[in-house]
This record gives C-alpha cells, sequence and structure tokens, in this order.
C-alpha cells in the first residue's frame, strides 16, 4: 500500500502480513524509495521497491508480477481511498490471482 505524502514530497509505503511471509505488518518502510506530487487533475507518484523487498524474485526484463494498488488520499474532512485493480478487502488480500498483473521493463 503507498499513500502520496505531497507536503513531503515521497510516499509511506506498508507491506501487509498475509500469512507466514513476515514477522508483522510493516509501516513507513524506510528501504522504499518514492516521490510524489500534486498536480491540477490527480497525483503523480513513483515508488522503487528494491529487490530485496520482493521474497524469492529474481528480478528481470519481462517477469510478471501480481500488484494491487491502494492509495490513501488525504482530504478536507475526510480520506478517500483509490485502488487498481480491486478495493482493499479480504477477498483481495487472500486471493491474490485477482490481483492485477505488472512487467517489469527497463
Amino acid at each position: 500500500m503507498s499513500s502520496p505524502l505531497c507536503d513531503e514530497g515521497r510516499v509511506y509505503g506498508e507491506q501487509w502480513k498475509r500469512g507466514n511471509e513476515i514477522p508483522q505488518t510493516c509501516y513507513d518502510l524506510p528501504n522504499i524509495k518514492g516521490a510524489a506530487r500534486e498536480t491540477e487533475d490527480g497525483y503523480i507518484a513513483e515508488v522503487l521497491l528494491p529487490a530485496e523487498a520482493l521474497q524469492h524474485f529474481r528480478p528481470q526484463v519481462g517477469a510478471r508480477l501480481g500488484l494491487n494498488i491502494n492509495i490513501t488520499v488525504k482530504g478536507q474532512g475526510f480520506d478517500r481511498e483509490v485502488y487498481w485493480l480491486r478495493p482493499k478487502d479480504w477477498s483481495t488480500l487472500h486471493l491474490p490471482h485477482l490481483w492485477g498483473t505488472v512487467v517489469l521493463s527497463e
């Protein structure tokens, strides 16, 4: 999960615990690099996930990854969540075959 922190020019990233893959959910991951800024019609955010953050995966051009992105946008009076491909709920978390697919490139 990532949230644009435009005032700080960065993104806030988390890694959710789904099973036994990590000891606990991690918040505001220090090794994730990113930038965020607001535009006239939305946001631009870039996120770099270091290879060591992807367990048992050797990144290479053309590799395919399942990915679901949820972004919390801070607003006046309330926050809202936008997402690609599915909203954050139990079925999304536990059924990764429902996630979108990204292809790595240079």
